[in-house]
């Protein structure tokens, strides 16, 4: 009865000795384990300030496409007060009296028709591509709103795997102890 009383407790001591062993070597994982989480904690806090400069830029972009075209329309509102006094002066060379002022004044008239009309195709195209970049910021504010509330959601999917991984090293190290 000793020799097989000997016998299971050098087994249990067998086992207890692979117990620790393994239980030493859960440490090992959880603790690099929760060394990657912290890392990658810190690098989604990197993303998710990034992606708030991102989104105020884009906001900075918008707002001054909003002024340019703005300033776009006042322009076109100059042009266009330019072409009506043009098509003004043009109507004044019934003047038969004043045949070489009038002649001037109409080839003045038309140079300044043709450059307004060539301003306000310009104007035209301005506020085209200044619509074109507003839909394109619009739709990077919002792609950068999904980024910011995934960057969220993984954020703190991170932070409950750090508490879990907390709780595992403390109930292995217990249970080693």
């Amino acid at each position: 009865n000793i020799e097989e009383q000997n016998n299971m407790t050098q087994s249990i001591q067998s086992a207890i000795d692979e117990t620790g062993e393994r239980s030493r070597k859960m440490v090992d994982v959880a603790t690099d384990s929760n060394e990657n989480i912290q890392e990658n904690l810190q690098v989604m806090e990197e993303l998710k300030n990034q992606s708030e400069q991102i989104a105020a830029t884009n906001h900075e972009v918008t707002e001054s496409m909003t002024r340019l075209q703005n300033k776009t329309k006042e322009v076109e509102e100059i042009a266009g007060m330019i072409l009506n006094i043009s098509n003004q002066t043009r109507a004044g060379e019934a003047g038969r009296g004043f045949a070489v002022v009038a002649e001037q004044i109409r080839q003045l008239a038309e140079q300044t028709k043709k450059s307004t009309e060539e301003i306000t195709t310009i104007i035209n195209e301005l506020n085209e591509n200044a619509r074109d970049v507003m839909t394109s910021v619009e739709s990077s504010v919002e792609a950068t709103e999904s980024q910011n509330e995934k960057i969220a959601v993984a954020a703190e999917s991170f932070e409950r795997l750090n508490e879990n991984m907390s709780q595992l090293i403390g109930d292995i190290n217990e249970i080693a102890g």
